[in-house]
This record gives C-alpha cells, sequence and structure tokens, in this order.
C-alpha cells in the first residue's frame, strides 16, 4: 500500500497569519478513515498541529485521498 502521508503533505502550505487558535484537530471519524487506511491519525495530527499556519482546506483534501484509498480499498475487497 503506497503512503499517502507525505503526497498529503505536500500539499499543505503554510499560513503565515495564522494564529494558534486555529490550529486544526481530527475528529473521531477522521482519525477512524486515516487509521482505516494505513495512517497514523496521531502522526497526521502532530503534523497540522506543527504547522501552525494549516489550512482548513488542505485539512479537507487530506481527508478526501485518505476516503479516495479507503473506498478502493472497499472496491477491490468486492
Amino acid at each position: 500500500m503506497p503512503d499517502l502521508l507525505p503526497v498529503a503533505l505536500d500539499a499543505a502550505t503554510p499560513d503565515a497569519t495564522a494564529t494558534p487558535e486555529s490550529k486544526p484537530s481530527l475528529s473521531d471519524d477522521q482519525k477512524a478513515t486515516l487509521k482505516e487506511v494505513g495512517l497514523d491519525p496521531e502522526q497526521v495530527g502532530s503534523f497540522m498541529e506543527s504547522k501552525a499556519g494549516w489550512d482548513a482546506q488542505q485539512n479537507r483534501r487530506l481527508m478526501e485521498i485518505a476516503d479516495e484509498k479507503r473506498n478502493d480499498k472497499i472496491a477491490a475487497q468486492m
């Protein structure tokens, strides 16, 4: 299984205007999705927190990639 984390993280562009209050966090559903496709939610969350300017759009894209991978995995099992 290819490692999706580097691909998703490459899309992240820090925003110098972000404040600590704007740091994202993963929902329980997002954590479950990441686990299901073989990514470590703690690693993803730590990366997101280290990027003070992580944009919500990038977070959505990361989850889209994980969802696509999960759907591919489900389709392959059918």
